[in-house]
């Protein structure tokens, strides 16, 4: 690889980091490809030789945001000793990491890139034909219970994803609240006595244990 080559990758990397970051704290809109090229020191010119557009460039670093959390959900899942319940926790544990840095305006403001959206839904779409399965797996671990319609929890689960999505919720109640009222009640009800005993545990443990 040139340098020249092996420059403009490095720079198309930093780029990225740069934007996600300004996007995430201060909202898609409120941030031009004017302020990006300022922040790099670069020129417009440049910007858009590696980017063509604001959304090609919304479009690719939340793309590397999805494929890095899945990454780390497999390989977290897979590793020896992590029951259902710990990946339920973890996949929590992340998605709050990461809202906490994330201005709520961020998410309105998704809703103007229809090819971002149509990625997301994609990739829900994707994830969803995986929940079944997972559901199963707690059964036969003994966390989750054997008399439960899980297709059924799923669609319904799904609702209200999109409930607290139309809603805007997050920006009332913020994700942590959401997640402590809304979504591990949800789950609670589908436990086992044993898995409300891990459940609760771990989300003592490693959520909420500093209330």
């Amino acid at each position: 690889m040139s340098a020249t080559s092996s420059y403009r990758l490095d720079l198309k990397d930093k780029i990225l980091k740069v934007a996600m970051q300004a996007f995430s704290s201060k909202g898609i809109r409120a941030v031009k490809m004017d302020d990006i090229a300022k922040m790099m020191s670069i020129s417009k010119r440049t910007l858009y030789e590696i980017y063509a557009d604001k959304e090609t460039l919304l479009y690719s670093g939340v793309k590397r945001r999805e494929e890095e959390f899945s990454d780390h959900m497999d390989h977290f899942s897979e590793a020896e000793g992590h029951s259902v319940i710990d990946t339920l926790v973890e996949f929590a544990r992340c998605l709050l990491e990461y809202s906490g840095n994330v201005n709520p305006v961020f998410y309105a403001d998704l809703h103007k890139y229809e090819k971002v959206l149509n990625f997301l839904k994609q990739k829900h779409q994707t994830s969803q034909s995986c929940a079944y399965g997972f559901f199963q797996k707690g059964v036969q671990e003994g966390y989750f219970r054997p008399d439960i319609d899980y297709n059924l929890v799923i669609l319904i689960s799904n609702i209200s994803r999109q409930a607290i999505k139309e809603q805007r919720l997050f920006k009332k109640f913020g994700m942590k609240e959401i997640f402590r009222s809304c979504v591990f009640v949800f789950i609670r009800g589908v436990c086992t006595p044993l898995g409300q005993s891990v459940l609760e545990k771990a989300l003592e443990n490693e959520l909420f244990g500093n209330d």
